[in-house]
C-alpha cells in the first residue's frame, strides 16, 4: 500500500477473518500505516521504500513477509474487497494450488462493472510475481486450478492518483521482448489513452506474428478504437479477424452478436449467435468477456429469433433468462 487511508477501514472489514493480514507500505506519507497497524491483532505491517518501484518486486516483498506454513494467500491491493464466503470455500479446498475467482474492475454499487476472472489467490510458498507492472504470479512447480463459484473480489479504482503505466510498460516490453502479454498490455493502455492509431497499428503488427488469445483480443481492441475513430464500418472486418484467430471462443462471436443486432442485421446475428452457443469449453481466465456466458446472449438471441419467426427456438433462450433470474432470486451472490 501507498497512501490508502481513506480504504484501510473498508478493506480490513473485508478481509478481517483472515488469520493474518501481512502488508507492505512503499513510502506512504499519510497516516496510513498508523491507521492500519489499528486495525486488529492479526495485522502486521512492514515498511520499505524503493529507489526505482516494480509492483513484481514489491509483491515478492510481501510474499517474504508470510509465516513459513502451508496455507491460502490472497494477494490483495487496498482497493479491492473480499465478497462472499471466501474463508469457507478455501478451508474446503485440499488439492488446489491456485484459484481462479471472479473478478469486478471499478466497482460501483449498482453498477455492472467489468469482470473477468483473475488468479492471485495461491498457495503460499509455490507462486511468485514477474513483470514491473500488471505483475502476473507464475510457478515452476505443478499446478492444480480450482474455479471458485462462491465469492469475488471487487475493485474500486481510485481516480484521484495518477498512473504512468505507459512508460512502465513500454521499458517492460523491452525487458522482456518475447512476452506478448506485455504487448498486449501496452496496446490496452494505449486505448485508455486515446491513441486509437496507435491500437491499431500494434494489433496490425501482433497479427502478422500471432494466432494467440492476446492478439485474437488486440483485433477487438482495434475495432473499438476504429469506432473510437469515427470509422464504425471497420468494426465487422476486425471482429471478424479475432474470430479467424481463434474460432473456439465466444468472445468474437459476441461483439458480432451486438453488432448485427445493433444494425438490424438478424440473419447474420441468428448465425454469430448458433456460433457463440456451440461453444461450452470456458476458459475462465483474464481474457474472458464475461458477458458472453451471461443471460445477454441468451437475450439478443431470443430478440432475433422472434424477429425471424423462430418462436420455438427464442422460447428455449426465454426459458434459459427465467431460469436464470430464479437462481438469482435464490442465491443473489
Amino acid at each position: 500500500m501507498k497512501n490508502e487511508a481513506k480504504h484501510i477501514r473498508r478493506f480490513y472489514e473485508s478481509c478481517k477473518d483472515a488469520d493474518g493480514v501481512f502488508v507492505l507500505d512503499t513510502g506512504s506519507t499519510d497516516d496510513s500505516v498508523a491507521l492500519m497497524r489499528s486495525m486488529g491483532s492479526n495485522v502486521t505491517v512492514n515498511e520499505t521504500k524503493y529507489d526505482k518501484f516494480r509492483f513484481d518486486v514489491a509483491r515478492n516483498d510481501a510474499i517474504a513477509l508470510l509465516p513459513k506454513e502451508d496455507a491460502w494467500v490472497i494477494h490483495l491491493d487496498l482497493d479491492e474487497l473480499l465478497v462472499g464466503d471466501w474463508k469457507a470455500e478455501l478451508s474446503a479446498l485440499t488439492d488446489a494450488t491456485i484459484v481462479s475467482y471472479m473478478y469486478v474492475f471499478n466497482y460501483v454499487e449498482g453498477k455492472p462493472g467489468t469482470y473477468f476472472f483473475a488468479n492471485k489467490v495461491t498457495r503460499n510458498g509455490r507462486y511468485k510475481f514477474k513483470y514491473p507492472i500488471h505483475e502476473n504470479v507464475y510457478t515452476e512447480l505443478p499446478e492444480v486450478v480450482y474455479h471458485s463459484q462462491r465469492f469475488r473480489i471487487d475493485q474500486e479504482q481510485d481516480t484521484t492518483k495518477k498512473r504512468d503505466y505507459k512508460t512502465i510498460l513500454e521499458d517492460a516490453v523491452k525487458e522482456y521482448p518475447t512476452e506478448e502479454i506485455l504487448t498486449f498490455y501496452l496496446l490496452k493502455e494505449n486505448f485508455i489513452l486515446g491513441n486509437y492509431g496507435k491500437c491499431i497499428d500494434m494489433a496490425t503488427e501482433m497479427c502478422k506474428v500471432s494466432r494467440s488469445d492476446f492478439a485474437m483480443v488486440a483485433c477487438v481492441v482495434a475495432a473499438l478504437s476504429f469506432t473510437a475513430l469515427g470509422a464504425p464500418n471497420k468494426r465487422e472486418e476486425w471482429f471478424l479477424r479475432a474470430m479467424n484467430i481463434n474460432p473456439a471462443r465466444r468472445e468474437p462471436y459476441m461483439n458480432l452478436l451486438r453488432l448485427y443486432v445493433s444494425e438490424g442485421r438478424f440473419g447474420d446475428a441468428f448465425w454469430a449467435g448458433v456460433s457463440l452457443f456451440h461453444i461450452n469449453n470456458r476458459r475462465f481466465d483474464f481474457i474472458e468477456m464475461a458477458e458472453a456466458w451471461s443471460k445477454e446472449p441468451h437475450a439478443l438471441f431470443a430478440d432475433v429469433c422472434i424477429k425471424l419467426g423462430f418462436n420455438d427456438v427464442a422460447k428455449d433462450h426465454i426459458l434459459i433468462l427465467n431460469n436464470v433470474e430464479k437462481q438469482r432470486e435464490s442465491d443473489p451472490s
